[in-house]
């Protein structure tokens, strides 16, 4: 494998590089874009509509009035859009989704019935987290090191939510950062030679929330094609750019998952 990663460096480095102006059409989808995990937290789940984008920077359009349920062999979850944020459905009353149990969610919108399928697997314990100072003249931190990029035998998602606000000078205009980190069961090229990440430093004092999710092997699919997309962009071997893979069906956008998650709290020391 590294045999093959160092022939295409050397092959890059013999490339050319030419500017071309892309023009693209606009179009209209007569679909919605679906981003829905339930997890085994017991809160209202969150459902969250919108419209298609023809270009990244365009502005979400929040898909309104729509019909959304989950439900499984035993029970229905019936979901209501807040009356302060358009677009974002919450499940009427709290629930658990557990290990084992195949989820539907069902989205009437527009005279037309979306259904997409999951089913959740358990998350195994988290590794250690390390953090590291940013350099020896520096009083900040950094994350050195979460989670393996691979592993053949897990996939998982980290949340990681640092706060510094308590803390910080009034002056400060970040105070707060979140960063997600994904273990995945394939390496790509594209992830190989991507750029690197800008390091978020934060100081002495400042509280780590770190949440791991567990991952089916749709919605990795689903993660890989996003950072394929947008974080593993820029490299040497991008890919062929294209909407993303999608578990929604009747030409819906987006994805459904059920995942187990696991929290715990870090103080950098």
């Amino acid at each position: 494998m590294r045999k093959l990663f160092l022939i295409l460096f050397i092959i890059s480095l013999f490339s050319c590089e030419k500017q071309t102006n892309w023009t693209t059409d606009k179009t209209d989808f007569n679909t919605i874009v679906v981003e829905a995990i339930i997890t085994n937290e017991n809160k209202n789940q969150e459902v969250k509509l919108s419209k298609p984008r023809n270009d990244i920077n365009e502005e979400i359009l929040p898909v309104s009035n729509a019909l959304v349920k989950v439900y499984d062999d035993d029970s229905v979850y019936y979901f209501s859009e807040k009356d302060t944020e358009h677009g974002t459905y919450l499940s009427n009353n709290k629930f658990i989704a557990v290990v084992g149990k195949t989820y539907f969610l069902e989205i009437n919108y527009d005279n037309k019935i979306y259904i997409s399928r999951t089913n959740m697997i358990p998350v195994k314990p988290f590794f250690r987290l390390i953090y590291s100072k940013v350099d020896s003249l520096s009083n900040n931190y950094k994350i050195a090191w979460v989670a393996k990029t691979y592993d053949l035998n897990e996939q998982a998602m980290y949340e990681v939510e640092i706060d510094w606000s308590h803390i910080s000078n009034n002056s400060d205009t970040i105070k707060k950062a979140k960063v997600f980190y994904y273990t995945l069961n394939t390496i790509d090229v594209s992830q190989a030679f991507s750029p690197e990440l800008e390091n978020v430093q934060f100081p002495k004092g400042s509280i780590i929330i770190e949440k791991k999710y567990s991952l089916t092997d749709d919605y990795a699919d689903y993660i890989r094609s996003m950072l394929a997309e947008t974080r593993w962009r820029g490299g040497f071997f991008d890919e062929a750019q294209g909407n993303l893979i999608t578990n929604i069906d009747n030409g819906g956008f987006g994805y459904f998952s059920a995942c187990s998650v696991i929290t715990r709290t870090i103080v950098v020391e």
